[in-house]
């Protein structure tokens, strides 16, 4: 039976609250299933070195507590995994750059000639870069890639790809900076054209769009390194009766580093840019400093990469899936014991 909302919040509050189970008829009736739990090796007394959550026990009705074993690793599963996903808000932030900051600079390159009267479509084509990117990579990946780096005896785990995919992020970001700072150069040489996009006239840099390609191309690369691989690491990471709630938890990342990119483009707007009103935030490039934003996300992007790499360290895989064969096929060419402890009674399933 899942665990509901209500559920988790109550064992937090007895948690902090350390209120005794003085029913000696419930801790007699959760005796031998805590007993048998611990005993099977499903239990963390063998991590304690590094579970930061260890303080949690107190609450199992194995050390004096009042809830059952299980479900207080289940709640110390989630929070490890929500320490995680927290560092994805970055990720997702620098994400968002690619329809919002992605789109903006591309209406101030030269773009390909459509229709000569409106260049709307012809915005269109450089963002149709990162879906096909990724149409490409994840079947390279997953059948050229991985297996190669599972020969030469490397199987990067699901915190590995998802550390590698907000690094590309971090070079996207920066490689659109990039192309700012040589658009800006350009632009100041003379070289310009105008475009005339839905209706309003742009006077654009004389450089092609598809100088953006790297850019689009690390943001799907890094979609296949992180997302998918988030969404991989949720569902088998997740507790058997919580896995709802992480898959939740991980999707809710993604609406949120929304929020925090507009958050951070508007502050950055009014300090840097000088914009104190929302009816003037339709910049002119050629008039601002869009590099010193990207520039600006990169590091940001940088001091998560940290944090994110701490956390990773100390992660401890679990195994919750009830065949060995499941398993096997949520991970496209890692094998569980590439994971660190596996429950013993994993085994007992092969």
């Amino acid at each position: 039976m899942p665990l509901r909302d209500e559920q988790v919040f109550k064992i937090l509050i007895g948690i902090v609250s350390n209120r005794p189970d003085t029913s000696q008829q419930n801790r007699h009736v959760s005796r031998t299933r805590d007993e048998s739990y611990n005993n099977s090796g499903s239990g963390d007394n063998n991590t304690q070195d590094r579970d930061l959550l260890r303080w949690l026990d107190r609450a199992k009705r194995s050390r004096g507590g009042r809830y059952p074993d299980e479900e207080v690793d289940d709640i110390k599963q989630l929070l490890s995994i929500l320490g995680i996903f927290l560092t994805m808000l970055v990720y997702f932030t620098l994400y968002c750059q690619m329809s919002t900051t992605y789109r903006i600079q591309s209406r101030y390159l030269r773009l390909p000639t459509l229709d000569k009267d409106d260049y709307f479509f012809s915005t269109i084509i450089v963002s149709l870069i990162n879906p096909v990117s990724i149409l490409l990579m994840v079947p390279l990946m997953d059948l050229v890639v991985y297996p190669c780096l599972s020969k030469v005896g490397w199987r990067p785990t699901y915190l590995q790809r998802m550390g590698v995919g907000m690094f590309l992020s971090m070079l996207s970001v920066t490689a659109a900076g990039a192309v700012e700072v040589y658009r800006g150069t350009v632009h100041q040489q003379g070289r310009v054209v105008h475009q005339n996009i839905s209706g309003q006239v742009y006077n654009a840099t004389d450089l092609s769009v598809f100088i953006q390609v790297p850019q689009f191309f690390l943001s799907g690369l890094s979609e296949i390194m992180a997302v998918v691989t988030g969404f991989h690491f949720a569902y088998t990471q997740a507790p058997r009766r919580m896995k709802g709630t992480v898959m939740g938890l991980f999707l809710l990342m993604f609406g949120l580093g929304t929020y925090l990119s507009i958050g951070i483009s508007s502050a950055f707007n009014i300090t840097i840019e000088g914009i104190g009103s929302p009816r003037d935030l339709n910049i002119n490039l050629n008039n601002s400093h869009a590099e010193r934003f990207h520039f600006f996300l990169a590091g940001l992007m940088f001091l998560d990469l940290g944090l994110f790499w701490v956390l990773a360290s100390r992660y401890k895989y679990k195994t919750y899936l009830t065949k060995a064969k499941d398993f096997e096929r949520s991970t496209s060419c890692s094998s569980p014991r590439d994971y660190g402890s596996i429950d013993p009674s994993f085994n007992s399933i092969q």
